[in-house]
């Protein structure tokens, strides 16, 4: 996979560094799926697994029904049945994975090549919009998974238990056993699902190994790519630093000289000023009187006598 500067960079929680749908994303765009493409029961479901099909590149669902259960908080049967219609509408591929020895293992569901592009425009198309835009979430994802989702599956055909309508009645008079025959054998049988494979738990373990190591790969490509994109960050701002502090030195150097030089002039002429003002203050104070000795001494003295009395 080739890393860009943008995937690195990239603060969308919807993608993944390695530019897939995070789980985040997935589980977003699962709950605001059109109605006729996913029930609501389902859904609910489906978005709780894609946070562990999300830690794989593979978007696979390795764990249990019942240990899925426990995290969706409900019965083994409801995650089965509603697996099984994301698994309808074209969302999931479902595989048997058998062992020689122990049988029947865990059922591997993965998540459909078309439904994680598809979901991918989706979160690429709202990445603009805020919580409060729902309206305009809802009607872009089913807009896009009208256009692009293709699932591979065949329409269930009705219930037939469902209530005939009035008018069925009183045709139904009127018909003879035998085109009664002709009528239920003339009604479409449920197709069977044709994502639905089987393999041995030996393959599986060895494709779960090899996503393992691609995952770690990529990983660590991520990482290094990072540190070199902050490395040649530093570079630069080093050859700035650089570039500045090496920048017409001499003329630096003579205004900071001037600039101390008139500083210390305009400090010296205060304190001679100040030096001035007090021996004029001091020199008009003795001619009226005043004994600086002798201020010292009735201080001192008023201060000693007032430490005896205390």
């Amino acid at each position: 996979m080739q890393i860009s500067a943008g995937i690195i960079n990239s603060r969308n929680p919807y993608i993944k560094k390695n530019g897939q749908i995070s789980g985040y994303g997935l589980s977003f765009v699962i709950n605001y799926l059109p109605i006729d493409t996913l029930s609501r029961p389902a859904k609910q479901i489906l978005s709780v697994v894609s946070g562990v099909a999300s830690s794989t590149s593979e978007y696979k669902i390795y764990k249990t029904k019942r240990n899925l259960s426990m995290e969706c908080g409900t019965s083994i049967a409801t995650v089965r049945r509603n697996l099984d219609k994301a698994v309808s509408a074209g969302i999931l591929t479902k595989t048997y994975v058998f062992d020689p020895h122990a049988g029947q293992q865990a059922t591997e569901y993965k998540f459909t090549n078309s439904f994680l592009n598809t979901a991918l425009d989706c979160v690429q198309a709202i990445k603009e919009f805020t919580r409060k835009d729902v309206r305009k979430i809802i009607s872009h994802i089913t807009e896009i998974f009208k256009c692009k989702f293709k699932p591979q599956t065949q329409p269930i055909p009705p219930d037939q238990n469902e209530p005939a309508s009035p008018d069925h009645f009183d045709r139904q008079r009127e018909v003879k056993a035998k085109d009664q025959e002709e009528k239920k054998k003339s009604i479409p049988i449920k197709p069977e699902q044709i994502s639905v494979n089987v393999k041995s738990s030996t393959t599986t373990l060895a494709e779960r190994a090899k996503t393992k190591a691609f995952d770690h790969t990529e990983s660590e490509n991520i990482k290094h790519a990072e540190r070199s994109v902050f490395r040649e960050k530093l570079n630069k701002l080093a050859k700035r630093q650089a570039f500045l502090s090496l920048r017409a030195p001499s003329q630096t150097t003579s205004k900071n000289i001037g600039v101390s030089a008139s500083y210390r002039d305009r400090v010296d002429r205060e304190a001679e000023q100040a030096r001035q003002q007090a021996e004029l203050r001091f020199t008009a104070a003795k001619e009226r009187g005043f004994d600086p000795l002798n201020t010292v001494r009735n201080i001192m003295s008023t201060y000693l006598a007032h430490r005896k009395s205390v």
